[in-house]
């Protein structure tokens, strides 16, 4: 990429453009100015390391929810929480369009990947953007029954789900455990 082609790339972004991938790879090779963390992105973080670092986990499946206004930066936290967090634990963005049980058996493949023992495995941090409640619920419902149907310990975390939706509430950033 030539210089003015970087350039509109990170402006773009900078005067309210969506996020992209490409601008986490391109501020991680200094290419471009680092992408700014919201005080969110911190608390989203800390709730990450404590539960991924927790001797036993509480529940197989937990989520994380970012309610945002339009504008506010909610999808770039949590896009930058699952671009901070891609060395330590598996991840993977869900798209509403994709079928569940199709989303639920990638996710436990990409569990599984590599792994000789289901109690061990890295958990999966799944993104869902903008989806709706009753996806995510059923997501959710079909990851436990998979978790069930392999007979995975309950004190092993095996998905998180990063819920980042759009709120029209008061409040323009906020997090939910």
């Amino acid at each position: 990429m030539d210089k003015d082609e970087l350039h509109r790339i990170e402006q773009e972004f900078y005067r309210g453009g969506k996020i992209t991938w490409l601008h986490f790879l391109l501020a991680d090779k200094q290419i471009i100015g680092e992408i700014i963390q919201r005080d969110a992105f911190n608390e989203a973080n800390k709730i990450m390391e404590n539960l991924v670092y927790r001797k036993n986990a509480i529940r197989s499946i937990e989520s994380i929810h970012v309610y945002h206004h339009p504008g506010s930066g909610g999808t770039t936290v949590a896009c930058q929480l699952l671009w901070s967090w891609k060395s330590k634990v598996r991840c993977a963005v869900v798209r509403q369009s994709q079928e569940i049980n199709t989303v639920c058996e990638h996710a436990v493949c990409l569990r599984e990947l590599d792994e000789r023992d289901q109690n061990i495995c890295l958990p999966v941090l799944l993104l869902l953007d903008d989806c709706n409640a009753d996806y995510t619920d059923d997501l959710g419902r079909e990851l436990s029954n998979a978790i069930a149907t392999i007979k995975i310990s309950p004190s092993v975390l095996c998905f998180i789900l990063l819920i980042c939706k759009l709120s029209h509430e008061g409040v323009e950033l906020k997090l939910k455990f």
